[in-house]
């Protein structure tokens, strides 16, 4: 569908925009669960004389995993390793390395206590 997909990442059934695939793009080993939804084109509710919508990208970092029912509402970015809860409405970015859930999303905790806890050898990571 014209969407870019790293190497080893891991799709449910989802549901991908399907005006501008294009503008998705998602890094090596993520996995992106069941009924997960990837918009990338949004109503402009400022333009009353005709049904207008802009675009955006949708960026999701490597090693990432987004629960699911997520539901992706504006063009964001997610960084490396960040972990998104089941049923979630995505609607801005999320740094790397964090936990978000809710609707809309919202801060829970970083993965890491430490930076230095934080895997760098991320290529040898396999999906279970």
């Amino acid at each position: 569908m014209g969407m870019k997909m790293g190497k080893g990442a891991l799709i449910g059934r989802i549901i991908i925009d399907g005006i501008h695939p294009e503008d998705i793009y998602i890094g090596n080993g993520t996995t992106i669960t069941r009924g997960t939804v990837l918009l990338t084109h949004f109503y402009d509710i400022t333009n009353l004389k005709e049904h207008a919508y802009y675009r955006g990208e949708i960026h999701i970092g490597k090693n990432c995993y987004i629960g699911m029912n997520t539901i992706f509402t504006k063009p964001v970015s997610i960084g490396d390793g960040a972990v998104i809860g089941a049923g979630s409405v995505v609607n801005k970015d999320i740094p790397p390395y964090q936990v978000w859930a809710g609707v809309p999303a919202r801060f829970i905790c970083n993965r890491y206590k430490d930076e230095s806890e934080i895997p760098t050898d991320t290529e040898k990571f396999k999906p279970m």
